[in-house]
């Protein structure tokens, strides 16, 4: 591969001559010696090629100018890249849109900060980050797949099997990011910054009885159902603005396709509790979430955008969707109280 871009004339170890008046035996000694000194010479020049070679592979010995860098801002705009992304894939379309590669994931410190080697011209570099096992990618060609046709989805197995409805599991934390960059002369032009958006959301969710005699004698059949989460996204994106501060940020467009998501409750302290992981929620389509006693409803569906807008919060402009819930089950209404937050009832169970 490194020798591979050397000169056609520094390739060449055999070098055909001839010496009138010198016997075959001197120009095979001198043929020896010749090839002998082009190897060394080609030997020296490797810590010189290794040193300006900017690839994937050797990333970490691209100069700073043909470097991308990316981050994730937490709530408070710090930047905890490392502690939330592990590993991230980048799929790069060229300026109609059309797959031009996709890299191997990167890990570590190139998270944060990795070459990049394309041809002049613009470029759309989408990154998917913590794409695991209960991720899955729709198939695509390089040279022929668009952007709007690359879909993600929720391949978790089921927890739980009826059709319909169709019921997914949890899928993973995904981070995701969409960079318009200009490559002129090789090098990046403009912003060669790139923000990580979670393209999930987590509801964090605490369960309590005003009456203990009401909790069923095998709490291990209680659970939760969040009815019409989305199933997956296009890497096709929005640009946004975060209603909190301000911060601009890319968002997946999500799928039409809605699924369910059943989720146990395991004791916690004095209450039982779940945690949901699903893809990102937008206004106005929001889950109803519904408390189950094996197959037994425990209260209604609550419409959850209800409780969103009561309390004034706009999912499609939230960067961050991480929420905690406290409910309550009374004898006759449900009350839901988030953290510093107003306090939302439900009437008529």
């Amino acid at each position: 591969m490194i020798l591979s871009k050397l000169p056609p004339a520094l390739t060449c170890v055999s070098i055909p001559y001839a010496l009138s008046g010198q016997s075959n035996n001197n120009i095979t000694k001198m043929e020896g010696f010749m090839r002998i000194r082009i190897f060394f010479y080609l030997i020296s020049l490797l810590p010189v090629l290794l040193l300006t070679s900017c690839t994937r592979l050797f990333e970490e010995d691209c100069p700073p100018d043909n470097r991308i860098n990316f981050m994730y801002l937490n709530e408070n705009e710090r930047d905890e890249t490392t502690l939330y992304i592990n590993s991230v894939t980048d799929y790069i379309f060229n300026s109609d849109s059309i797959l031009y590669r996709v890299d191997p994931p990167a890990k570590g410190s190139h998270v944060r900060s990795r070459g990049i080697n394309l041809p002049d011209g613009k470029w759309i570099i989408v990154s998917l980050a913590n794409q695991y096992n209960n991720t899955g990618l729709s198939a695509y060609i390089t040279g022929e797949t668009h952007l709007k046709d690359l879909l993600v989805r929720v391949t978790s197995p089921e927890l739980m099997r009826s059709s319909p409805p169709l019921y997914i599991g949890s899928n993973d934390k995904l981070y995701f990011s969409s960079l318009n960059l200009e490559i002129r002369s090789g090098l990046p032009q403009g912003q060669v910054t790139g923000y990580y958006t979670p393209a999930h959301a987590q509801l964090t969710v605490f369960v309590t009885w005003e009456d203990a005699a009401d909790i069923h004698r095998n709490p291990e059949k209680l659970s939760a159902v969040l009815q019409g989460v989305p199933t997956g996204f296009r890497l096709q994106s929005s640009i946004l603005q975060d209603r909190q501060d301000g911060t601009p940020f890319s968002v997946p467009l999500a799928l039409d396709q809605k699924g369910n998501q059943h989720v146990r409750l395991y004791p916690s302290g004095h209450s039982y509790r779940f945690d949901a992981v699903c893809m990102r929620f937008e206004t106005g389509k929001a889950p109803y979430l519904q408390l189950m006693d094996d197959f037994m409803p425990l209260t209604k569906p609550l419409d959850l955008n209800e409780y969103f807008n009561a309390n004034n919060i706009d999912l499609s402009n939230s960067r961050i969707q991480n929420f905690s819930f406290s409910i309550r089950i009374d004898k006759s209404k449900v009350i839901i109280s988030p953290i510093h937050i107003l306090t939302w009832d439900v009437e008529n169970l």
